[in-house]
């Protein structure tokens, strides 16, 4: 099952086993757009679970690693995200 599959049906804390497990390839791949995305998923996933002060440390490490790329969507979805958190 692919993991937007798992994000899908709730199965948040699967989801989570997966990206922790991907984080640390994309970082030795030093892939960051991979890492950034991986980040993304994990404090979407923790938002999710509200477990709001994980998801906003991840959500930020992913901003950091969308900010230094050129792509301004997924910039805007890491800060929606951020956001969704502070309104809580």
């Amino acid at each position: 099952m692919e993991l937007d599959g798992l994000f899908s049906l709730g199965e948040y804390q699967k989801a989570l086993e997966y990206h922790h497990q991907a984080l640390p390839l994309a970082r030795a791949a030093s892939d960051i757009q991979a890492e950034a995305a991986t980040l993304t998923y994990i404090g979407d996933a923790y938002r999710l679970t509200s477990e709001n002060e994980k998801a906003l440390d991840y959500l930020s490490q992913a901003l950091q690693g969308w900010q230094s790329m050129p792509s301004e969507a997924f910039q805007v979805l890491a800060d929606n995200s951020r956001a969704d958190l502070s309104c809580k």
